[in-house]
């Protein structure tokens, strides 16, 4: 029997609070801008690695290992490998939307180099906390990218199953806390930002 199991019956631990961290526009504009490559010279492409992860609501870890082998285009989608599930890592077929696409389609391809994102994830980590630190963005983590990604779909009236096919969560239930986001008026925050990469 499972030491989390008996803990939980004995009321030692229970579930973890749900975070539902979004990431404010200012917040996201003052970012973008802090990695312009005019102003930064670095090697990891940050703009685009923190606009991947609105967009496509993957991992950082995940993000810096999807190959180009595993891009379809035409299927609008990529093989993600060892996507991290409850109790195990499971290679995992998402779908992209357009904007997610339009920024893979934007990165070089080098040669040698299978990955589309080609960084440490560490780094990204490190790299997107000093700048919150810098920029006065108070209590944003990276992985509230993907939790992001997942509110706006259902804002822009996605339904369950077609999100999750997206955030690659098995169980829906997970999902559950977003979908009253999708209630009332279908509205996408995005739509009209600047560094939207593509319409859609």
């Amino acid at each position: 029997m499972p030491a989390s199991y008996l803990c939980r019956k004995e009321r030692l631990i229970g579930k973890s609070k749900q975070r539902m961290r979004r990431p404010e526009r200012w917040e996201l504009d003052k970012l973008l801008a802090w990695f312009s490559p005019g102003r930064r010279k670095s090697k990891i492409p940050m703009q685009d690695v923190l606009l991947f992860a609105v967009f496509s609501g993957r991992r950082q870890e995940e993000i810096c290992t999807i190959r180009w082998d595993d891009f379809d285009e035409r299927r609008g989608g990529v093989l993600v490998r060892d996507m991290k599930h409850p109790r195990e890592k499971v290679d995992t077929w998402v779908d992209l939307p357009a904007p997610a696409i339009a920024l893979i389609k934007r990165q070089p391809q080098a040669e040698g180099e299978p990955r589309i994102f080609p960084c440490d994830p560490k780094t990204v980590g490190r790299k997107f906390s000093k700048a919150c630190t810098m920029l006065g963005v108070d209590d944003l983590r990276f992985h509230d990218l993907r939790h992001e990604c997942a509110s706006w779909l259902f804002e822009c009236g996605w339904d369950i199953p077609r999100v999750a096919r997206v955030t690659g969560h098995k169980s829906w239930a997970t999902l559950q806390r977003y979908t009253h986001l999708s209630t009332g008026e279908v509205y996408d925050r995005w739509a009209d930002w600047e560094w939207l990469p593509v319409k859609g």
